[in-house]
């Protein structure tokens, strides 16, 4: 089980990754440029065959890896990566650019300040949020109990993260839901577990905390 999840921790970090890595290049073209040219990643950093016939395979999970082993969130790295590559008339950062134990102090400094100031107020929005989104629910369906719960986790046009749909999930006993949204709640918290712990509490359950943990030094290696 372990073993499964951490394989898809690392698919699921290498996907974001991916994306983040093609939104700053658009955001910079745009800027650059005025208009986004940038389409998707080259077969060096997707993977497959290049135009000399030259086969690679996929980059993005060595960099997911890299952001697993030191608890980091791509979308912070890649954006600062980004940030740090000033100067237009140069390239852009590459992906093998950016998993790099040279930039670490910048990132980590990036994603405390960011996480710690976000973590505690992004908490007490998704509660109310989803409270009012099942009083809501109730009175439009005219029923109570744990159908509309799992209505209103599995709603994906509610602003809930992973991490709360799958601790809500958990505590409702609603399995099936808790079972969606697990590897994405574990991507979620191993970049932030000791504010995800201070913040959450007893919400984050106890066997969640340590396959996380232990998914996350198995994916790393």
């Amino acid at each position: 089980m372990i073993k499964q999840h951490s394989q898809q921790l690392l698919e699921d970090m290498a996907r974001r990754c991916r994306e983040a890595y093609i939104a700053c290049r658009r955001e910079r073209d745009l800027l650059h440029s005025g208009k986004t040219s940038y389409t998707k990643p080259a077969a060096k950093w997707d993977g497959g065959e290049d135009t000399s016939g030259a086969v690679h395979q996929p980059y993005w999970p060595k960099m997911a890896k890299f952001m697993i082993k030191h608890g980091l969130t791509p979308e912070h790295c890649i954006r600062v990566r980004f940030a740090l590559c000033r100067d237009m008339s140069k390239d852009p950062p590459y992906p093998n650019q950016i998993a790099n134990p040279t930039y670490l102090e910048e990132y980590k400094a990036d994603q405390v300040k960011k996480i710690s100031e976000w973590i505690e107020g992004a908490f007490s929005y998704e509660k109310a949020y989803c409270a009012s989104s099942i009083t809501l629910m109730e009175e439009e369906l005219g029923r109570k109990g744990k159908p509309v719960w799992r209505s209103v986790l599995l709603d994906e046009s509610i602003p809930l993260s992973a991490l709360f749909r799958y601790c809500l999930a958990r505590s409702e006993s609603i399995d099936d839901v808790a079972e969606e949204y697990e590897i994405p709640a574990m991507t979620q918290y191993i970049v932030a577990r000791k504010e995800y712990d201070q913040v959450w509490g007893n919400w984050i359950p106890e066997d969640f905390r340590s396959s996380a943990e232990l998914a996350q030094r198995v994916a790393s290696k």
